[in-house]
């Protein structure tokens, strides 16, 4: 027995007319008067009476029809209480971010939340995964949004359906510009600047293979867009993440299929009190990316 189908019937009799009914729900006719007979089939009586000109409440739809009040002045009582204490949970969130594609799609989820809990503030910091990392065993922020490879064993956490593209920013008057993905081979002799991340460093040095000894690597950057300014100004071709934001003079060129495909993750302290409003937070992130996958 559905809500939604004892709506119908108390409307009809208010109405006292299935076309009236149907105009008020927006519903139409034969719908309302199918779900209708379905309901009496479930109830095992005759709720109305009906002739070609009109509808007629039956003994049993009178006493149905007072449960049937009290059920939908129950719901409309629970959902109010529910929204009452949504708004009033209120707090803030604080997050450790990367600057990669998945925190577009983070936002999004975050936008959906704050529209169920209005009162709830943001803090947003950006942060490597080994930063993210310390801030949160540091209790400096709740969540953290960490680039793989990373290691989440002491962590809580929320696979983000977001592939990230890894490949290189060069100078749009290289010739590499006009590849539709880099090779080991293309990188021979090249100035290059490498995430100051080992593992990310380790990923990209296996991908070189044969010629990761030949390449010379002129700095490291912490986040993409420092490296990206160091290629504007010919200090070399910058490893990144791609950005959703474009630079210009600068152009972004994936690696060859070989190199291993990144997403993120989104990890909060393992055993730890939370506050009400981020135990609302960890199960609408939990919810959200679950239907995702």
């Amino acid at each position: 027995m559905e809500l939604r189908v004892i709506k119908y019937f108390v409307t009809i009799c208010q109405e006292g007319n299935i076309t009236k009914a149907s105009e008020i729900l927006n519903v139409t006719q034969p719908t309302i008067s199918r779900q209708i007979a379905d309901l009496e089939y479930e109830l095992g009586v005759k709720l109305f009476d009906r002739d070609s000109k009109k509808i007629k409440i039956t003994q049993a739809g009178f006493l149905f029809l007072q449960y049937a009040q009290e059920i939908i002045e129950l719901s409309e009582k629970a959902k109010k209480e529910f929204v009452d204490e949504n708004q009033t949970l209120h707090g803030e969130i604080a997050l450790a971010l990367p600057e990669a594609k998945s925190v577009n799609l983070l936002m999004k989820k975050i936008g959906s939340f704050q529209k169920t809990f209005p009162n709830a503030k943001f803090k947003f910091l950006t942060a490597t995964a080994d930063m993210g990392r310390e801030k949160v065993d540091k209790g400096l922020v709740d969540f953290a949004l960490l680039l793989e490879p990373t290691q989440i064993d002491d962590y809580d956490f929320v696979h983000i359906n977001q592939k990230e593209e890894f490949g290189i920013y060069i100078l749009e008057t290289d010739e590499l510009c006009k590849k539709k993905s880099i090779s080991p081979k293309d990188l021979e002799g090249k100035n290059v600047i490498f995430p100051i991340r080992k593992g990310v460093q380790n990923l990209i040095m296996h991908w070189l293979g044969d010629f990761a000894k030949k390449v010379n690597i002129v700095a490291c950057q912490d986040f993409p867009y420092n490296g990206i300014m160091a290629v504007k100004n010919g200090i070399g071709i910058s490893f990144s993440v791609q950005k959703e934001a474009c630079y210009e003079g600068v152009k972004f060129v994936p690696l060859a299929k070989n190199f291993m495909e990144l997403k993120s993750v989104l990890v909060w302290k393992k055993n730890q009190i939370h506050s009400r409003l981020t135990e609302k937070f960890i199960e609408f992130m939990k919810d959200e990316f679950s239907l995702e996958k």
